[in-house]
């Protein structure tokens, strides 16, 4: 058996894309994102039944947390937000972007994100890996998943199960785990 520590933090991989459907975005609990199978909506109207509406993140609304955001695509993402989120409206914001963010723009969907209530200061939206959507045993993923939801991200596992997760995820093993024994 093999003790590890998750790195939560570390969890935040990568800058998350600047769209959203219809700023179809709810907020979540540290529990709810930790524990989130994405995979599982097949619609937004699947993720107001299981968040409800006094959940949703309204535009303009400073945040510092976990969100779930429905991409155009008909995919749902745990993303970590640090600041408020807006429909971008100025087009010279997307003059230089990539195919995907003029298309997001032309039907209000490319977001800008500040943080402190003035556009000067930059905000952050982070992709955020989640376990429960991992293809390795599912045993291991919802053990792994139910510590995060703890204040200090424990997990023990056999060492057949390390094994296996550092197969699936490579170099991201050290980022995520710190091995205690």
């Amino acid at each position: 058996m093999e003790t590890l520590r998750i790195n939560r933090k570390q969890l935040e991989i990568r800058r998350a894309q600047m769209t959203a459907e219809k700023f179809q975005i709810m907020k979540l609990t540290t529990a709810q994102a930790m524990t989130c199978k994405t995979s599982e909506f097949s619609s937004w109207e699947e993720v107001l039944a299981r968040y409800g509406k006094e959940n949703l993140l309204h535009e303009g609304e400073e945040y510092y947390g976990y969100v779930l955001v429905w991409r155009r695509w008909g995919k749902a993402e745990v993303n970590a937000l640090y600041g408020s989120l807006r429909v971008e409206h100025d087009p010279v914001s997307v003059y230089w972007a990539d195919t995907v963010y003029k298309e997001a723009f032309k039907h209000g969907e490319f977001l800008s994100v500040s943080a402190g209530g003035e556009e000067q200061c930059f905000g952050a939206l982070f992709y955020v890996w989640t376990f429960r959507d991992c293809r390795f045993d599912e045993r291991i993923s919802k053990k792994i998943a139910d510590a995060l939801t703890a204040e200090v991200p424990v997990v023990s596992l056999s060492d057949d199960e390390v094994r296996e997760i550092k197969e699936y995820l490579g170099g991201y093993y050290r980022r995520f785990f710190i091995e205690l024994d």
